[in-house]
């Protein structure tokens, strides 16, 4: 009963700050497509309606029979297909610079222009809470904001006593968790984790070299991020986890795939859910020249020093002496045999593309991660999972509700999805042939995208 109430509370909330933001707000009704399955099992292919009222999914029928009632939004889908909206589970979120939030309400759009619905920002900052509180508000076009806090890395804890008073801050300060970064001592570590968890705060990101992915594992972290620690726990020989250099890349060669059933298995039964970031590797760390990524047409909706930036980082990659193109290749290679491997085990995985990171867009990097993921052998329906429902029951739970209510197309849900022009449960890159989307309610169709999109273009000429 309390949960009902809750959520009643909660849905008239959400409706007065719709009424606030969009006075005009009406129904909206989409006509005539097809639900894209993102379970196991899903093959129904009928043609539907859906009613959008306050922001919600009102109801689901067959195409046609809903009434379109005066001051309705008429939608007519035409047979395309329509899907949950897309949940970056590792993101980045600027910071405003002397008062000027241009540049963020740049970056969330352009998460918003490619679907990107719901961000799990992993650097957080004070100005991301009230960031936050104004999304909630509606107050612009962007995407639900998850915060973690700031890093907690090797130089802010340097002992058990600022891990203690950081988590309880933190707590206090009402982020959504803690991030944790590389650097962290084991005895900080271990009061960091006996903290947040008397605090009740999930943790997330990096695993410290003193740490190592074992004990990662054992802490129960919400999610390990990158695939961090797992090339170095199974690599062979003489190993310091402090002298792997990029995630384990110069301990490519020393590993050891035999130990790879046992470590994923571990991760499984642990419950601990992994973010791989596919994407940042076969772009930072591949084989692909810096300046070819920086002429992609996407790279026009960041500021030119931005892009400049991510070339000298590809470039100071590639200038280590111990860096190699073979070297990086079976870095890839083997992380693919590391996420197969865990998707075979039954491991939860989640989609996050690390934006905006080393030639990564906003948006776009979201897009590349999906195909990254079908690359590495994962079925499309385990990665359209891995971005809609699977990462929103996490977070409800993270949030403290029973249930997740965004994350699928069905009744009472928020109305939080994409339309398509193309089926991505056949090609996953039919994700990108966006005819629009819809944000809690709100319809931005793929002509107010292009617009907003060559207006951002504009800004970093």
């Amino acid at each position: 009963m309390a949960f009902k109430l809750g959520r009643l509370l909660w849905r008239l909330l959400f409706a007065l700050s719709l009424a606030t933001a969009m006075p005009s707000y009406s129904d909206v009704l989409i006509d005539n497509v097809i639900i894209v399955p993102t379970k196991k099992g899903d093959t129904d292919s009928t043609r539907r309606a859906i009613l959008i009222r306050d922001g919600f999914i009102h109801r689901i029928s067959v195409a046609g029979e809903i009434p379109i009632e005066e001051g309705t939004l008429l939608i007519d889908g035409e047979g395309r297909f329509v899907m949950p909206g897309l949940i970056e589970m590792h993101a980045h979120i600027p910071v405003a610079e002397a008062g000027n939030d241009q540049l963020v309400r740049d970056t969330l759009f352009l998460f918003v222009s490619q679907g990107v619905t719901t961000i799990r920002g992993m650097i957080g900052n004070p100005y991301h809470l009230r960031l936050r509180r104004e999304v909630n508000l509606r107050q612009m076009i962007a995407p639900r904001i998850i915060t973690s806090s700031p890093s907690l890395n090797g130089r802010t804890v340097r002992t058990e006593k600022s891990a203690e008073r950081l988590v309880k801050l933190y707590k206090q300060q009402g982020y959504d968790f803690l991030k944790i970064h590389p650097g962290i001592t084991l005895p900080a570590m271990e009061a960091l984790v006996k903290t947040a968890k008397e605090q009740v705060m999930d943790f997330s990101g990096h695993v410290p070299a003193e740490v190592g992915i074992e004990k990662a594992i054992e802490y129960g972290y919400g999610t390990i991020d990158h695939l961090d620690g797992f090339v170095t726990g199974i690599a062979e020989g003489e190993v310091n986890a402090s002298h792997g250099g990029f995630f384990g890349l110069r301990f490519a060669g020393q590993a050891n795939t035999d130990k790879l059933d046992k470590l994923v298995d571990t991760v499984a039964k642990s419950g601990v859910a992994v973010v791989p970031t596919q994407t940042l590797f076969t772009r930072w760390a591949g084989e692909d020249a810096a300046s070819e990524l920086a002429s992609e047409p996407e790279m026009r909706y960041m500021p030119r020093s931005t892009v400049e930036l991510w070339r000298q980082r590809k470039r100071q990659l590639q200038d280590d002496p111990l860096y190699s193109i073979s070297q990086s290749l079976r870095l890839v290679e083997l992380r693919n045999e590391i996420l197969k491997a865990l998707d075979q085990a039954g491991a939860a995985i989640f989609l996050g593309s690390d934006a905006p990171q080393v030639f990564n867009v906003p948006g776009f990097s979201t897009l590349h991660e999906m195909e990254a993921m079908v690359d590495a052998g994962l079925s499309k329906s385990t990665v359209l999972a891995a971005a809609t429902h699977k990462p929103a029951a996490y977070l409800a739970a993270l949030m403290g509700r029973n249930k997740a209510h965004y994350g699928q197309i069905k009744e009472g849900q928020v109305a939080d999805m994409l339309l398509m022009n193309n089926n991505p449960a056949s090609d996953i890159s039919h994700v990108r042939s966006l005819h629009g989307v819809m944000l809690r309610g709100q319809w931005i169709d793929a002509e107010q995208i292009a617009q907003k999109l060559d207006e951002i273009a504009k800004r970093n000429r």
